[in-house]
């Protein structure tokens, strides 16, 4: 009987805000997605806005302690307005996926960020 193991599907390529990063998705035979993808449930300052920057750099640093090769996996939901099979979504975003980034030993990206205070609170 096959057994499913969790193992890396993403590497980490570029961390623009806080919620907003660029990954590198591994589809599978030798086939590459490059795809930004907004933090689900997160929502942190803009680059230009007040503390936006320190906020960028928790990410950063989750990053360097959880995930240091910057591999993860990923789990993505289709937003509203895709043009394809939508999930039922509060917001829509201006980015086509929402996700939720995991490291290797199962610490959650979104989750941290949201414990920091980074959450949408329907303002």
């Amino acid at each position: 009987m096959a057994t499913s193991r969790r193992y890396p599907v993403a590497r980490v390529v570029e961390v623009h805000d806080a919620d907003t990063v660029k990954l590198d998705v591994d589809c599978g035979f030798s086939v590459h997605a490059y795809v930004w993808v907004r933090l689900r449930g997160v929502h942190a300052p803009e680059l230009r806005e007040p503390d936006g920057v320190a906020a960028r750099n928790d990410t950063v640093l989750w990053l360097a302690e959880y995930a240091p090769t910057s591999l993860v996996a990923l789990e993505t939901f289709q937003t509203a307005g895709s043009g394809v099979l939508t999930e039922i979504h509060e917001r829509r975003t201006f980015i086509r996926y929402v996700g939720v980034v995991t490291a290797p030993n199962g610490a959650e990206l979104n989750r941290y960020l949201i414990d920091k205070g980074f959450v949408d609170r329907g303002e």
